[in-house]
């Protein structure tokens, strides 16, 4: 029903994975990939310009800590179905457990993982400190591509 309100208003749709009761016997970025075509799917029958569907793997709903970081490391895979991707990651618990830190001390920890999250195809950010994450996403994109004003011949 929201894919059917998003194109009423004429809004993007914002498509989180998040399975409650996963089988954690099958691939868990296969599973994604599934959920994400069936609900992509659903977004296009109900009217959504593909222009207007961003996925968001959703970092820490119902998955575990290595589920957390095998997404993290696999996103390019999801990059692949051709569609935004947008992580939050900011003070997850996924940082915070392998730091021993508290949320609010993941600030550093945020910046790096929304790094890897855009080498791997991520353009999408959610995060509470947005100046430690904005210069580290732009140190991380003047290394992908360029620094601003470099000159591509040298």
């Amino acid at each position: 029903e929201i894919a059917q309100v998003a194109r009423l208003y004429d809004a993007p749709a914002i498509a989180m994975h998040c399975d409650r009761e996963p089988d954690r016997s099958r691939n868990l970025v296969d599973e994604m990939k599934r959920f994400f075509d069936r609900t992509i799917a659903i977004a296009l029958n109900a009217g959504l310009e593909r222009d207007g569907i961003v996925l968001d793997p959703g970092f820490g709903f119902a998955k575990t800590l290595p589920e957390n970081y095998h997404i993290l490391k696999s996103l390019s895979e999801l990059h692949c179905l051709g569609f935004p991707l947008l992580v939050g990651m900011s003070r997850k618990s996924m940082l915070g457990k392998v730091l021993d830190l508290p949320p609010e001390q993941c600030i550093t920890a945020t910046a790096a993982a929304s790094v890897l999250a855009y080498q791997q195809g991520a353009h999408i950010f959610r995060v509470h400190d947005i100046a430690p994450n904005r210069q580290a996403l732009r140190i991380a994109r003047a290394t992908c591509y360029g620094a601003p004003g470099q000159d591509k011949a040298s």
